[in-house]
């Protein structure tokens, strides 16, 4: 566990109230939590998910680790998690590892599986089905060796600053022959764009629209954006429905590509 550095990104949150942070208090030896922490406060730093990450890539190199373990604030860290993870990285030759991670009612919602040439507009499957999918995982709880990381992909996209940002870095993952082990450990984590799809801000709503059509390019198949076009549609006649201001943001996508 020595090796790795464990990285939180909060938004706003003391960190007496942070998941993540209060869990892996409790649960990591105190003598390594100084040195195997890195707490980045974006409140006032007000910089994307992705620098974030990119950030604490120099900080784990600068303190000689070489696995960044990456945990939103609102995922639930757990003895058996950090035991698996431990041994993890002292015996796997596989550059990357995820584990489960389920909302509160326990459906799973990472990793999950989609056809490359579909993409993840049509649907999301708990298990593989053909070689044509393409792991999806959240990027909370998942681990990456830091050498072989920057060697097949360099960075966390800043392109993606934000949304998107999990789909890319596995897609490119992906690209480079790699396939992330599965960790047999369950997290359990909050899904804050669920559960504030009704109330997120114009300015939200358009950020995930633009990641949306950006991951839908890079795709780059007739399938994805057919698919991409179709739950646009879905979205609108659901927003009249409910008579929802977001219909004017998601028709101005439907005509982006």
């Amino acid at each position: 566990m020595e090796d790795i550095l464990f990285c939180i990104v909060i938004y706003g949150t003391r960190l007496e109230q942070c998941n993540s942070y209060r869990t892996l208090r409790t649960h990591l030896p105190a003598a390594l939590f100084s040195e195997c922490v890195y707490v980045h406060d974006n409140t006032e730093d007000n910089i994307y998910l992705a620098k974030a990450y990119n950030q604490a890539l120099q900080i784990a190199k600068q303190r000689g680790k070489s696995w960044l373990l990456l945990l939103d604030d609102d995922t639930e860290v757990t003895p058996q998690y950090l035991q698996t993870a431990s041994q993890f990285a002292l015996q796997s030759a596989i550059p990357v590892a995820v584990p489960y991670l389920s909302d509160h009612v326990g459906q799973q919602l990472s990793p999950k599986w989609y056809n490359k040439y579909s993409g993840p507009f049509k649907r999301l499957s708990i298990s593989k089905r053909s070689d044509d999918d393409v792991m999806m995982a959240f990027n909370s709880g998942a681990m990456f060796h830091i050498p072989t990381f920057e060697s097949l992909l360099n960075n966390f996209n800043e392109d993606y600053p934000l949304d998107y940002l999990d789909f890319d870095t596995f897609y490119r993952l992906a690209h480079q022959g790699i396939t992330p082990a599965i960790l047999e450990a369950t997290l359990r984590h909050n899904l804050s764009i669920s559960d504030s799809r009704n109330y997120v801000s114009v300015h939200r709503y358009r950020c995930l629209m633009d990641a949306e059509l950006r991951y839908t390019k890079q795709l780059g198949t007739i399938q994805s954006i057919m698919w991409y076009k179709l739950r646009l549609v879905a979205r609108i006649l659901k927003w009249i429905v409910t008579m929802h201001p977001f219909v004017k943001e998601t028709a101005k996508h439907l005509f982006c590509s």
